[in-house]
């Protein structure tokens, strides 16, 4: 089962990103989710992390929106459409 709970989303952070963001961003929540999408756009594809496969699929369930997912996807926030499905 994928743990997507808050604790385990911090150990994934790399230290230096934590305390480049802890410089900038106030907010335990706030710096965990840029760090995670600075993470996301940094990596290749194959890597996903379980904050974006998250998005990806809560928004495929909530909207059905290929156009949708792919404009999200392309900003860095979820998923592809493709990848969801």
């Amino acid at each position: 089962m994928l743990d997507l709970s808050f604790q385990s989303c911090k150990t994934v952070i790399p230290s230096l990103l934590k305390v480049l963001i802890q410089q900038f961003v106030k907010g335990e929540l706030k710096q965990v989710k840029l760090a995670k999408a600075v993470m996301q756009a940094a990596q290749t594809r194959t890597n996903i992390l379980p904050l974006q496969f998250g998005v990806g699929v809560k928004a495929d369930h909530m909207f059905g929106s290929e156009d949708l997912l792919q404009i999200m996807s392309h900003l860095g926030f979820c998923i592809s459409y493709d990848e969801v499905v």
